[in-house]
């Protein structure tokens, strides 16, 4: 067995029980750390075992043609392979004493949603909105995707506007700003009550509401001219999610979204290393996806972002900066003024490069997508 197979199961069983760690008391939560942090990976002919440093009777067992994650490469079978590996953290803390954890045989819609919303609330509680100028990170050099959505959309006066998976609310004050009425939904209470501290601070006012993206529950009559999700569709069931937006619709109305691509392999390089600022359930979208727009929009328009600009994620990662403590993607849009001198030649060159070889655009990072009904 090579020992890039048992790499590779270390770092899907890791993920799981750090992300496995948000169920727990702050009390067992470190006791979780540090049996996480003791834990020791052996193959042995056909098996992966997993002992706890500090306790070495504690040991599990598991035949390695179980976790074959270094030659999947079907979405649903890798999630099926995540799923069992949550059920192994699972048995792994109850050996240990920990209660509190998702049991055996808890798993799908709850636990992602639960993960997704505890990952969020703790977002929130570090992030200071005080310090956030919507108008100018949305008009950044480094940030394509919403000068090209804004550009988009056009005149947003008196339009109605949902921002679902609103975030800290950084794009659903900005609409506000530019006229929109605005409603920001989220499935993190403290996401919202930050959003709505965002939009004080810029003297304009949004609705909130606390709901998830698969289940949009709004009083009957309540439709939008446009639905905006930023970055969420790769935490999402996306079909799901796109029969509720193609139902809060007008007749005439769009939905905006921009998301991370799966191809790419230095991006990929850099989802692993930033482990700790991701939730372990995202899935960047693939082709497949990108073609489960037109099962409920008439009209599909996709444009990319990022391809020889992602040098800049390459050099913020040889200064030195650790990934697992900055969201890059956020600092690249802050500090668009020390990257625009290299970024606008390379955003040139992209825009050459994409146009001429169209099949590079599935290793950009990021696409935004702009759909009609009609």
């Amino acid at each position: 067995m090579n020992d890039k197979h048992l790499a590779s199961f270390k770092y899907h069983f890791l993920r799981q029980a750090q992300a496995a760690g948000r169920f727990l008391s702050d009390t067992d939560h470190e006791k979780w750390r540090l049996i996480r942090q003791s834990l020791v990976f052996a193959r042995r002919d056909h098996e992966y075992a997993v002992s706890c440093g500090s306790e070495r009777s504690l040991e599990l067992v598991f035949p390695s043609n179980l976790f074959p994650f270094y030659k999947c490469r079907d979405q649903a079978e890798h999630r099926a392979l995540e799923e069992g590996l949550r059920e192994a953290v699972a048995k792994l803390a109850a050996a240990s004493g920990l209660e509190g954890l998702p049991s055996h045989g808890e798993r799908g819609q709850s636990r992602r949603l639960a993960v997704e919303k505890t990952f969020h609330d703790d977002w929130a509680a570090q992030a200071d909105v005080e310090r956030l100028d919507v108008l100018t990170l949305a008009r950044a050099a480094t940030a394509p995707e919403m000068r090209y959505i804004t550009g988009m959309l056009g005149n947003l006066k008196d339009k109605k506007l949902l921002d679902l998976g609103c975030g800290l609310g950084e794009a659903g004050v900005y609409f506000a700003l530019l006229g929109a009425e605005v409603t920001v939904a989220d499935i993190s209470p403290g996401m919202l009550r930050k959003a709505e501290k965002l939009a004080a601070l810029h003297n304009v006012s949004v609705r909130t509401c606390l709901m998830t993206a698969e289940d949009l529950i709004f009083p009957d009559g309540t439709l939008f001219d446009i639905v905006y999700a930023g970055n969420l569709l790769h935490h999402v069931d996306l079909e799901s999610t796109l029969a509720q937006i193609s139902r809060c619709l007008t007749a005439d109305g769009r939905l905006v979204t921009w998301d991370p691509l799966a191809y790419n392999p230095a991006i990929n390089i850099y989802r692993r290393l930033a482990s700790g600022v991701r939730t372990v359930d995202e899935h960047p979208l693939r082709w497949r996806d990108l073609k489960s727009f037109e099962k409920f929009f008439g009209l599909v328009q996709r444009r990319y972002f990022w391809l020889c600009t992602l040098l800049i994620f390459i050099l913020m990662y040889l200064q030195g900066r650790d990934p697992n403590k900055e969201r890059y993607w956020k600092s690249v849009v802050r500090e668009a003024e020390q990257w625009s001198w290299l970024y606008k030649p390379l955003e040139k060159v992209d825009g050459l490069l994409l146009r001429l070889i169209p099949i590079l655009r599935l290793l950009c990072w990021n696409v935004v997508v702009i759909a009609r009904k009609t």
